[in-house]
């Protein structure tokens, strides 16, 4: 006869997220305060995800740890300098952030990338967000890519 005993691991829980060419800004009305990026999301690659919104939910049975990566490509919405934050929220709690000053004098836009761990149960729910920390200019995510494994 065979025993199992402890917590049995869902193996490959996944998910890859993106945006591609997006020409639509994130607006901001408050200064500081993070917003859903906005962008058309490709179909994603998930296994025991569902999207939900704009984020994605985890809908396995076991709580895990997620390996998450991500990097935007992204520009000012005006002309004036400002300093942009990009971050990683569980729940609509921030878990993790990058920042970048941003202006929009390049030629070409910048990019800048993430990483981070996170535990996750049933039905929580993980997205991407931004805030404008200096003042209420918009900014354009040009492409995101999101991705997490179960580790």
């Amino acid at each position: 006869m065979l025993e199992v005993s402890g917590i049995i691991v869902e193996n490959g829980t996944y998910f890859f997220q993106t945006i591609q060419d997006n020409a639509s800004e994130t607006v901001f009305t408050i200064q500081d305060n993070y917003e859903i990026i906005v962008g058309n999301r490709l179909e994603p690659q998930i296994n025991n995800f569902v999207v939900e919104g704009a984020g994605l939910k985890y809908i396995g049975l076991n709580p895990i740890k997620i390996l998450m990566t991500g990097a935007v490509t992204w520009e000012a919405g005006g002309t004036l300098n400002a300093h942009y934050k990009i971050g990683i929220f569980k729940n609509s709690v921030i878990s993790g952030k990058v920042e970048g000053t941003l202006d929009n004098s390049n030629a070409w836009p910048r990019n800048v990338s993430f990483n981070g761990i996170v535990d996750l149960v049933t039905n929580d729910i993980i997205d991407i967000r931004t805030a404008n920390e200096t003042n209420t200019q918009s900014v354009l995510i040009i492409d995101l890519l999101f991705t997490g494994v179960s580790i």
